[in-house]
């Protein structure tokens, strides 16, 4: 009997290979963490609503009382889009 009988699948994975991929997964994970340009460009693209009237310029949180008024169709976006598209933050919910 083998001293590999307790999971014969465990002596395919070589421990370089493991090493290896242990070393990498953890760089990739530091630069990934201390990137402060990755975490700006996730605030970047940020969802927004937007109600579609003629006079809508603002856009807003999910959370917003503003966007409760709105009876036309409300759409999403990014925070860059609509920036983009002409609108700005709305009174209520970008204090």
């Amino acid at each position: 009997m083998s001293s590999r009988s307790g999971n014969k699948y465990l002596y395919l994975v070589k421990p370089e290979f493991m090493r290896t991929l242990m070393i990498l997964l953890g760089f990739a994970m530091g630069i990934a963490c201390n990137n402060p340009t990755a975490r700006a460009n996730v605030s970047q693209t940020d969802t927004v609503l937007i109600c579609k009237s003629k006079n809508a310029h603002t856009y807003h949180r999910y959370e917003c009382r503003g966007l409760k008024h709105c009876t036309y169709t409300v759409i999403k976006m990014t925070k860059a889009q609509a920036i983009k598209s002409g609108y700005r933050a709305c009174k209520f919910c970008y204090r």
